[in-house]
């Protein structure tokens, strides 16, 4: 299996995983709207100033992150498994 298909796999698993978990695409969602605070506060060539509320936007931001990859991680494992299973199916082993 080449990189290119592996990407190709990723990138609908994720798809699927955005369609069918309403707490995944939450967590998109609102992190799209506090991705523009951290492009603010680390804007180069400026001094960095950070307030109370963009420390909890900051906070919030890196929860949804978090939040997100147990998602992605849990998404990829079962897919792995029933591919794992598919093949050995396939092959006569099960």
């Amino acid at each position: 299996m080449d990189v290119t298909c592996v990407d190709k796999r990723i990138t609908e698993i994720l798809r699927q995983l955005e369609e069918t978990n309403g707490t995944y695409a939450l967590a998109a969602e609102r992190r799209k709207d506090l991705r523009w605070k951290l492009d603010e506060i680390s804007c180069p060539g400026q001094e960095i100033t950070i307030s109370g509320s963009d420390c909890d936007d900051l906070c919030e931001y890196f929860a949804l992150q978090a939040q997100q990859d147990i998602a992605v991680r849990r998404a990829l494992y079962c897919q792995g498994l029933r591919d794992c299973v598919g093949l050995l199916k396939h092959i006569g082993v099960l």
